[in-house]
């Protein structure tokens, strides 16, 4: 940039005593790039990592650190210095260390050269507290460095200390890394940018009026020197155009000057009193502009004034860091009542209100309101804003979402997925049909647009002494609940209200029993009342305790036991007996008498006491929780009809879960536990905490409307919302449903079904419906203008997020399939479906085997003599499948015992299932296929065998590798036994197939002959020392005679021994075949294959079994198979949990399908154990589905 093309200054005045005047530089956009000096850019990375960091910490370090790289030139240099390679805690030492090696390479690595010619900034992200942050900012004093820009991540309370590195500093600026997405801030790329395209100033001002004087500079922080005749002032400055913006760099000062004379200074004088004597650029290049100064008129300066007073305001707002909810508010109203006053003033009555600079400073000074009293991030975003508007920087959106384009509270998002009927999640749908994603979306920035309304909480403690109770759990459980209350009290707002309500009768009428504000004196009293409370409960726990030990104490002198230790151990209970308890029961016997059920309370107190309030509080958000430790499954006996919200919360171990989560779920409320396995309050209570004090919008209404004029037929199937009320009107082609009001970070995906939509549509699927979301704003919103305003975004049909869909579609089905689960009845149910499971097993065995017996039919055409051939063989052959079946079954037994004992779980990833798979009409078809499949080969095998010459050398072979021990049996010098065995064979079918082609058959005469060559194959093994087949030659002795007496004595036709045979091939084919899709992923596939095998052995033990044996044969397979039947749903409610991206859920239901399966090899009373596996996990299921039923969307 040559400096004579630099436009000139311009000075703008009001005429007063002290006159102000207001000079502004202006460097145009493209000016800087060419002339600025080369970067030395230092990034110090001072981080930590443990749990409380964000998983995403290292990807927003690395993604900084790529912007930094990208932006910086070819002579520019970085250095990047981690307070600790490895990211590990960070102490004070590594902090001192590392800022003490920063100031060394900054200030004494440089050459002279350098310092003269190229420029220096810092740049410090942390995520430390402030505590860790100060060495850093002890050392990094603004005298030392001219430029350090500090960055935070969000939520981790260090503003005040990082924004302390920055404030005295020259050109400096702090504000927010990360964004609500886990993203990085536009306000780090702006920082980058103007990092490298600042442009240094000096101007200096001089006055030529005799009887006038320069008295001071009204521009925080910014460097000047008036001379000693104050007639000459020199300003040094930073301008700084944005190129990705392609704007100008304007900076602004307030100089006052003052009339030492007696005569008045008139506005037309004042532009002749100052003239710009020069200008330079990075004290290079020169311009002599000073015959181009401009004086203007006032309103510009006035304008200047206002946002310098701002500043002010701001600064001392800020400063007070440990503001409660009462100063917050206070402060609040001072910012808004400052603005209405400053607007008001007659000082500013020409300041054009409307003009773009002074609109977007009213916004800002809104959204410090708005920050303010919701406690969204204030500190964060004022320190952020003074630091900028210090050097008069344009405030980069810290926290905006980055699809949003306004300032609406609500975001309706609209994907669309054509069904058809091949995919995972929707294979159950019509093949033209349509599915609508309306997601309903309140962004976290809401927070910063509209308050929030006041809250009237009534909490119900449905807790007491529980008389077998041990004085030590007691008061952990007091310790808990004083948390949770605190938890409480730290989220209400001064004028929130709060109730507190014991269920207990002898503590009613003592207790909070009336609604009262949370200021300090409300708070008081209120943590007074609660801890009265938690004393008396201890106090009686303390006596049950006492109670306890007497008596135990004297059972041990009855029984002469002496006691080692005066202290009771802590009495365990099963968790099927307390957590999540499925069968309803009474409550237990406590002992201070618990006359005042739940249920009353909930229908006499607590919802009346909020019907009662004045019609003037009825605008305050009613809401309800319930904490309970109690059994009583009363409440789930009676109806409960309300208008307000009920959030349950119960003790882990110790609360009915179906009674908690009945009354949640028929108030659109949510439950969960109240704490987790390490004793801390649940991530679920915070949230419904933070939930409840954060609502944006009310009485929201989501309708679609299918259009008549373009596709007269189309129109709504289903809609899927949940536990919120829904209805359809005009014959399914309008549907409203009722969301009431939504939160912070709210996400609500709502799915609506669209049939008889004509191929030839799907490309302008959006004309074929219209959704509306209506909402209104709370009463005490900034702005009325927000009233039903919503941003429409529409992703199109089959875009970029059709996943999205396919994932609510997923959601939907999981949910639909653990409510089944969480039935208290569904075993029952299940029941009932086994006709209809071992229906389809007997039909698919019935037309494999008619396959197969169409094959034999042929055989037995083309040669006559293969009945005889089967007569002799076949019970060989049966022989071998039994003995087969049984080693493969033993050795699945094994390998899951081992797997038990070691608590391996197996990881099922159902992605593996092929395309083909899912794309098929069914797993029971694919099976049937490929059950086929592998019989026809294994009866072209047989028949090979059959007609083989050497048939009884191939045969010893099979009978040695399977009875004898794995490994053995197969060397060179066992070629004697094996011949001999082959002769032993050979000589009793010689004999034996006199006996089939003789009149008649003569069953001793079979047993006997079997009998001989059993023994005398024992021997011959034994003599060769195969003691282990020996044994099991003589163990066959029976089987065989048995076999062999079914076929030669025409005990049963050939084609139906066939069968049987075919049978225990397929029992055998499904057993591996199962166990090997299994192993590769395929587990609903692999389960499918269970059914068919424990249905065949079911048929070859009807086959076998005494008449009277044939109940106990059907039970046992009914048993079975109500466990296949629930493993089937685990695991579907996985699969479908994995498409929806719920990693947690899928996992469970995966470990309790695994569980199962553990259960059923090691438990020989295992298909009861289900129950209990239910049972244990019913209470983390019912929260899920109580989650689930408000259409929420877990954050990614």
């Amino acid at each position: 940039m040559e400096m004579n093309q630099l436009p000139p200054a311009r000075a703008y005045a009001k005429v007063d005593d002290d006159i102000p005047v207001m000079v502004s530089i202006t460097v145009p956009s493209g000016i800087s790039s060419v002339q600025r000096k080369p970067v030395d850019l230092v990034v110090v990375l001072h981080v930590r990592s443990d749990w409380k960091v964000p998983k995403n910490c290292m990807k927003l370090l690395v993604e900084a650190v790529s912007i930094v790289a990208e932006t910086l030139g070819d002579d520019d240099r970085l250095a990047i210095l981690p307070v600790q390679p490895s990211l590990a805690l960070v102490s004070a030492a590594e902090s001192r260390e590392a800022a003490s090696a920063l100031s060394t390479m900054i200030l004494f690595g440089h050459g002279q050269d350098d310092k003269e010619n190229r420029t220096g900034h810092i740049i410090v992200i942390s995520n430390t507290s402030d505590v860790g942050v100060a060495p850093v900012e002890s050392l990094l004093q603004p005298w030392r460095f001219p430029s350090v820009h500090a960055f935070s991540f969000r939520n981790f309370h260090n503003a005040r200390t990082m924004h302390n590195i920055v404030a005295s500093s020259c050109d400096c600026t702090y504000a927010i890394l990360d964004d609500e997405h886990g993203n990085t801030t536009d306000a780090f790329r702006t920082t980058i940018r103007r990092i490298t395209s600042s442009m240094p100033i000096e101007m200096k001002l001089v006055c030529e009026e005799k009887n006038v004087v320069l008295s001071s500079i009204q521009a925080p922080l910014v460097s000047y020197f008036i001379s000693s005749d104050k007639k000459a002032i020199t300003i040094w400055a930073n301008a700084h155009p944005d190129p990705a913006a392609n704007s100008v760099a304007t900076t602004n000062y307030i100089v006052n000057i003052r009339n030492k004379g007696q005569a008045t200074l008139f506005l037309d004088q004042v532009p002749n009193l100052l003239k710009v004597e020069n200008v330079k650029n990075n004290n290079q290049l020169q311009s002599s502009l000073a015959e181009n100064v401009v004086v203007a008129i006032h309103e510009d300066a006035m304008a200047e004034m206002v946002r310098l007073e701002a500043i002010k305001v701001a600064d001392r707002i800020s400063a007070n860091d440990n503001q409660d909810w009462e100063q917050r508010h206070a402060a609040a109203n001072e910012l808004r009542g400052w603005w209405t006053m400053t607007r008001s003033n007659k000082l500013y009555a020409k300041v054009d209100w409307k003009a773009i600079a002074i609109s977007r400073l009213a916004a800002e000074i809104q959204e410090m309101e708005i920050r303010l009293y919701n406690d969204y991030l204030w500190k964060e975003y004022m320190l952020s804003w003074l630091s900028h508007q210090r050097w008069q920087l344009p405030l980069p959106p810290l926290f905006i979402d980055r699809q949003a384009t306004n300032d609406v509270p609500v975001q309706l998002e609209i994907n669309a997925k054509r069904l058809g009927g091949t995919n995972l999640a929707d294979q159950n749908r019509q093949k033209h049909g349509v599915a609508v994603l309306a997601r309903v979306k309140v962004p976290e920035t809401g927070l910063a647009k509209q308050k929030t309304p006041f809250v009237d909480l009534v909490v119900v403690l449905d807790v007491g002494c529980q008389a077998i109770e041990m004085e030590g759990k007691a008061r952990e459980r007091l310790q808990i609940l004083s948390e949770a209350t605190g938890v409480i009290l730290d989220n209400l707002k001064h004028k929130d209200r709060l109730a507190i309500i014991p269920v207990q009768s002898s503590l009613t009428k003592n207790g909070a029993s009336s609604l009262l504000e949370m200021s300090d004196q409300g708070r008081e009293q209120t943590f007074t009342k609660i801890q009265s409370f938690i004393n008396l409960v201890a106090k009686k726990s303390t006596k049950h305790a006492m109670q306890l030990k007497n008596t135990v104490k004297l059972a041990r002198n009855c029984i002469h036991i002496s006691s080692v230790n005066s202290s009771l151990p802590t009495p365990t209970f099963p968790a099927s007996q307390h957590a999540n308890s499925t069968t309803a029961r009474s409550a237990p016997a406590a002992a201070d008498g618990i006359t005042c059920k739940l249920s009353k309370v909930l229908l006499t107190n607590a919802i009346q006491m909020l019907d009662n309030r004045p019609q003037e509080e009825k605008d305050r958000m009613g809401v309800i929780i319930v904490i309970s430790d109690n059994h009583d499954n009363s409440i789930c006996m009676e109806a409960l009809s309300t208008n307000y919200n009920i959030h349950t919360f119960g003790f882990n171990g110790m609360h009915n879960v179906r009674a908690m989560y009945n009354i949640a779920s028929r108030s659109n409320g949510m439950y969960d536990l109240l704490y987790d396995d390490r004793n801390l309050i649940t991530e679920a209570f915070i949230s419904c905490m933070n939930k409840i004090t954060s609502i944006i919008v009310l009485g929201t209404e989501v309708d679609m409307i299918c259009s008549s004029s373009r596709s007269p037929g189309v129109a709504l199937s289903t809609i899927e919302c949940g536990q919120f009320e829904s209805f359809m009107i005009d014959n399914a082609r309008k549907s409203t449903i009722m969301v009431g009001a939504l939160h912070a970070t709210s996400v609500k995906n709502f799915l609506f079904y669209m049939d008889n939509v004509r191929e030839d549509d799907h490309d302008n699927i959006f004309k074929l419906f219209t959704v509306h979301v209506r909402c209104l704003p709370t009463p005490n919103t900034v702005d009325e203008k927000l009233n039903n305003q919503v941003e429409v975004i529409w992703n199109g049909i089959d875009g970029e997020n059709n996943d999205d869909v396919v994932a609510s579609i997923a959601r939907v089905a999981a949910v639909k399939i653990i409510t089944r689960i969480t039935d208290p009845n569904y075993d029952q149910k299940l029941v009932g479906r086994l006709s209809r499971e071992m229906e389809t097993m007997q039909d698919i065995i019935l037309r494999v085997m008619e396959k197969i017996n169409g094959n034999l039919q042929y055989v037995e055409r083309a040669d006559p003599s293969y009945n005889e051939k089967l007569e002799q063989r076949l019970p060989w052959e049966m022989l071998l499948k039994v003995y087969e079946y049984k080693q493969a079954a033993e050795k699945v037994l094994r390998e899951r015992k081992e797997l038990a004992k070691t608590a391996q779980r197996r990881v099922f990833q159902h992605s593996k299932i092929s395309n083909a798979h899912l794309e098929h009409p069914g797993y029971t078809t694919l099976m049937e296929e490929s059950l086929t499949k592998e019989l026809e080969e294994m009866e072209a095998n047989l028949l090979r065998e059959i007609f083989d010459p050497n048939y009884y050398i191939k045969l010893v072979d099979r009978l040695v590798r399977v009875l004898s021990p794995e490994g053995s049996g197969g060397s060179t010098r066992d070629a004697g036994m094996r011949h001999k065995l082959t002769l032993v064979i050979e000589n009793m079918e010689a004999n034996l197939s006199g006996l089939i082609n003789g009149p008649t058959n003569n069953k001793q005469l079979v047993e006997q002959l079997v009998s001989n060559m059993c023994k005398s194959c024992s021997n011959h093994a034994r003599a060769h020392g195969q003691v282990r087949l020996a044994m099991e030659m003589e163990k066959m002795n029976i089987r065989l005679g048995k076999e062999m007496v079914t076929m030669i004595c025409r005990q049963i036709i050939v084609p139906v021994y066939y069968k049987n045979l075919m049978a225990r091939s397929a029992m055998l084919t499904c057993l591996t075949d199962s166990e090997s899709q299994r192993a590769n992923g395929n587990a609903l596939y692999a389960l499918t294959i269970e059914k068919m095998e424990i249905t065949l052995v079911m048929e070859m033990d009807k086959v076998e079994a005494n008449p009277e044996r044939m109940d106990k044969i059907v039970s046992t397979y009914n048993e079975k198979m109500v466990v296949l039947l629930v493993r089937e749903m685990f695991l579907e409610v996985s699969k479908y949990a994995q498409v929806a991206g719920e990693a947690r859920l899928s996992r469970e239901m995966e470990d309790m399908e695994d569980s199962l399966v553990y259960k059923a090899t090691t438990d020989t009373d295992y298909p009861d154990y289900y129950k209990k596996l239910v049972s244990n996990k019913l209470s983390y299921m019912l929260s899920l589905l109580s989650f689930q039923g408000s259409c929420e969307q877990l954050p990614r």
